[in-house]
């Protein structure tokens, strides 16, 4: 809905003209807390953003200053119109106790924590967006979720992550998960398909997590993992049941019963460089510090046209195994 006059001359009396932002410290803003509880605010900020945007085609940047913020409720990052301009939140240093739960593309959020909430640190349904040095502290849940389903506030959408840049992003001490990358299809139409597909998660860390430091289902596909850093966690370190995931460097520690830190269930995933401490499987290239120098190639001033030899011979060896398969 357009805004009246009246509507957008109150947002703007609030907006740095200069800047560009909406600052949820302002007068107006802090006026609606209630109890301690910032949910309003939070809410009428993101919505003021929106109306905004309806009058001059751009969202404004929202910056939350460091302080910590009690919510009643998730705060839901929402516009109906699908829109395509980049919607850029700046908190550097801000503590909430509810989770974040983004349901628009090109959400640009970054700073920001989540401790303690009673489900997760921050849900993503939608991608071409970023997250810069999030972090996901004790939450009742997990840290990270990319869900196949959302059903809160009478919003029903499938997840449908794509095209995202996730960096320095941790999840500490969650009850559950790290990392959880859901992309269960249910049917054929579009709207009962979810994906995590295609997005870049660089430098990011699960630490003593009551889980698996990252676990995946689904469609996860076509994934890259930069030095991730997993270790103290409970579970397996990875668990990747997706094709195309390409991991490179990285600290892998955690392993489950059967000694395995690093396990892929997919097609064509890659690991290149980085330590495992335990076992692999799954995976059809491996090259990194392992255990045991026959299950991966041990990099260490090691010429490349070995590293290519072996990744040729990886690549035979998968072809055959599928031949295999196809034979039988």
């Amino acid at each position: 809905m357009t805004p009246t006059n009246q509507n957008y001359d109150d947002i703007a009396s609030y907006l740095d003209q200069r800047n560009g932002v909406l600052n949820i410290l302002s007068e107006k803003y802090q006026g609606l807390v209630s109890n301690n509880d910032w949910s309003t605010t939070f809410e009428t900020i993101f919505k003021d953003a929106q109306q905004y945007r309806d009058e001059k085609g751009v969202f404004p940047q929202l910056l939350i200053p460091a302080q910590r913020y009690n919510l009643s409720r998730p705060w839901i990052l929402f516009t109906p119109q699908d829109p395509q301009e980049p919607l850029n939140i700046q908190a550097p240093g801000a503590i909430l106790n509810q989770d974040v739960i983004v349901c628009q593309k090109f959400v640009r959020l970054s700073g920001m924590t989540v401790e303690g909430s009673p489900n997760y640190g921050f849900r993503f349904l939608r991608g071409y967006g970023s997250g810069m040095q999030l972090l996901a502290r004790k939450c009742g849940k997990g840290g990270f979720y990319f869900p196949k389903q959302h059903d809160l506030e009478k919003l029903s959408m499938r997840g449908q992550t794509a095209r995202s840049i996730f960096i320095g992003c941790g999840a500490e001490e969650n009850n559950g998960d790290g990392w959880i990358l859901d992309g269960t299809v249910e049917g054929e139409e579009s709207s009962q398909k979810s994906w995590t597909n295609a997005n870049l998660f660089d430098g990011c860390y699960a630490i003593k997590n009551k889980g698996r430091g990252l676990y995946s289902t689904g469609m996860v596909n076509y994934n890259t993992f930069v030095n991730l850093n997993i270790e103290g966690n409970t579970g397996i370190s990875v668990e990747y049941n997706g094709h195309q995931g390409f991991f490179f460097g990285g600290h892998f520690v955690d392993k489950d019963a059967a000694g395995v830190c690093v396990r892929a269930t997919g097609n064509d995933c890659i690991i290149l460089g980085g330590r495992l401490v335990g076992e692999h499987e799954g995976f059809s290239t491996v090259i990194a510090n392992t255990p045991h120098s026959e299950h991966g190639a041990i990099l260490k001033d090691t010429p490349l046209e070995m590293v290519t030899q072996a990744m040729r011979e990886a690549n035979q060896m998968r072809q055959a195994k599928r031949a295999e398969k196809s034979a039988g």
